[in-house]
């Protein structure tokens, strides 16, 4: 029951091609969505991040001439992974799902290396720091891929596979490696209908040390959990839409909500029964209406619901008690200039 800043977001480009070899990105952004994303790694007591809080993308670029041209990104940017972005004029909904949130890295630190064959087909290799950190607490790296294929002018489908030793504890562990397979497909049958789909696997190992640092019993050597999802959005007018969301997280061990989703972190810990085999959904749908061509705004219903009690609800500051449903509505605003 409140009014909010989601994003403020001022974003500087030079793009890249045979005749400007050299390019960047900066992208500096502030509000609630800031502090959701760079809150992950290094936060202060007020959750904000003290080096990196409001830099959502930060790269160079330079464009090889190899081939039809290889472009080399390096510096900080937001994970290939997942049908939703970061900037809510950019999805379909105004709220983010549940596998943005829980399932998929927000951002990464490191080095990109893109080569697109044709117009069917890319592909782009990662080397990394991690997920949702600048600075590492370990010296293992996360390596992996993205393979797009533009199948039709209205089929599309990216397969994007991430793996490496991640540090969920924050231990400086090399041990336990991370996979996480990520797959979109996109399909627009018609000039008014849009459909998407996602679905994401990830297993996570666990080592003694980390069992250790999460209050695990010793002897857990791995996690994993599975995500689906489905989008659907209708151009009633050119300028209303209605769109719609449905999501299923099986988190049969407790790795989406209780690491990716940051409860250890912030402090809330579950009953190990609630952090095992929890399975949110949730279904939201918006109305889109756009405004003098710059000016969109939303109206959302959304319902999220779970076998288990871990939506948090009242309780005031440090004693929260949760429920296995919420309900929520929201009116948002977005005033968008872009070239």
């Amino acid at each position: 029951n409140r009014f909010g800043l989601n994003l403020i977001e001022l974003q500087l480009d030079k793009p890249v091609d045979k005749t400007n070899p050299l390019g960047f990105r900066v992208a500096l952004g502030f509000g609630d969505t800031m502090n959701a994303i760079n809150g992950v790694s290094g936060t202060n007591t007020d959750g904000t991040n003290s080096s990196t809080q409001y830099l959502k993308e930060g790269y160079f670029s330079y464009f090889a001439p190899l081939g039809k041209g290889l472009q080399i990104d390096l510096g900080k940017f937001v994970t290939p992974a997942g049908v939703e972005v970061i900037e809510s004029n950019q999805n379909w909904n105004y709220s983010r799902g549940l596998l943005f949130y829980d399932a998929i890295p927000y951002y990464h630190f490191g080095a990109r290396v893109k080569y697109t064959f044709n117009d069917k087909w890319s592909i782009t290799g990662f080397a990394t720091n991690g997920w949702n950190n600048v600075a590492s607490s370990n010296s293992g790296k996360t390596g992996g891929f993205s393979l797009a294929w533009n199948a039709t002018k209205k089929l599309s489908l990216t397969e994007n596979y991430l793996t490496g030793p991640r540090d969920i504890a924050g231990i400086g562990d090399n041990g336990p490696w991370n996979h996480l397979s990520d797959t979109v497909i996109t399909y627009n049958p018609t000039a008014k209908l849009s459909l998407a789909g996602e679905f994401d696997y990830d297993h996570q190992g666990f080592d003694a040390a980390t069992d250790t640092a999460l209050g695990i019993p010793t002897g857990f050597t791995g996690a994993d959990y599975t995500g689906i999802a489905g989008f659907v959005k209708y151009a009633v007018t050119p300028k209303v839409n209605v769109a719609g969301r449905y999501e299923y997280l099986n988190d049969h061990d407790g790795l989406a909500l209780g690491i990716n989703g940051g409860l250890f972190a912030s402090g809330i810990h579950f009953p190990t029964s609630q952090l095992s085999h929890n399975h949110p959904q949730e279904f939201t749908a918006t109305l889109e209406r756009t405004f003098a061509g710059h000016l969109v705004s939303r109206l959302e219903y959304r319902h999220d619901f779970s076998n288990n009690n871990i939506f948090e609800s009242g309780g005031g500051k440090g004693s929260p008690s949760f429920v296995d449903h919420q309900d929520t509505v929201d009116v948002g605003m977005m005033f968008v200039l872009a070239p």
